[in-house]
């Protein structure tokens, strides 16, 4: 309730700076009730960020999808049961981890950057559970770590259904609807990516388009 008092404090205002500091603000308060704690670590000279919450193993890792970060998974985190350790990275090039802008950010390049964090933070016993693109790397994580012993898959990239849904559509058409500019095109998007209204602020809205 403080955080979104201040949030309606300053709407009018208009101005970027403090949107910015109170979306922040409103993170790191929902990340501490998730008992998430903010962590990097460095691989090869690259810095990766990630989420933990200390707990018992086997560690249960949550990947998030395309232009998403590790803050996507902050609600199921805190609905997790207590005292399992949980590890959310951000993906490479994605969130506080580095971004080269001249890499090629496939499936292949992430799940190998994954599992070399994991060599690092969770190198026994996983279970994964991936959303979207995080799905598909998910996938791909099980295939070549004997350390996983469950999947969950949250409608993974990859999977094609009996007929296109409207990203299909948009995209065939050479619409870049998963990298919204505007905010128009990020309530698009969300639109596309939920089934029903998440009730996303307007002004977490803007400092995430």
């Amino acid at each position: 309730m403080r955080v979104f008092l201040l949030v309606v404090a300053v709407v009018a205002a208009g101005c970027g700076n403090v949107k910015e500091s109170l979306v922040e603000r409103a993170i790191a308060d929902l990340r501490e009730e998730a008992g998430l704690v903010e962590r990097t670590t460095v691989l090869d000279g690259r810095t990766v960020a990630y989420l933990e919450r200390p707990g018992a193993e086997p560690t249960v890792v949550l990947v998030h999808g395309f232009g998403a970060q590790k803050d996507a998974w902050i609600r199921f985190a805190e609905a997790y049961p207590e005292g399992q350790r949980l590890v959310v990275p951000d993906l490479a090039g994605h969130g506080d981890s580095v971004r080269d802008p001249d890499a090629t950010y496939d499936t292949q390049r992430l799940t190998a950057e994954l599992s070399a964090l994991l060599d690092v933070v969770a190198p026994d016993r996983i279970d994964v559970a991936g959303n979207s693109l995080g799905g598909a790397i998910a996938a791909r994580l099980a295939l070549v770590r004997p350390q996983v012993r469950r999947l969950v898959l949250l409608d993974p990239a990859g999977v094609r259904g009996p007929t296109p849904t409207p990203l299909d559509t948009l995209l065939a058409q050479g619409e870049s609807a998963l990298v919204p500019t505007t905010r128009a095109e990020f309530d698009r998007l969300v639109d596309l990516a939920f089934v029903s209204d998440p009730e996303i602020p307007g002004i977490a809205r803007d400092v995430l388009t």
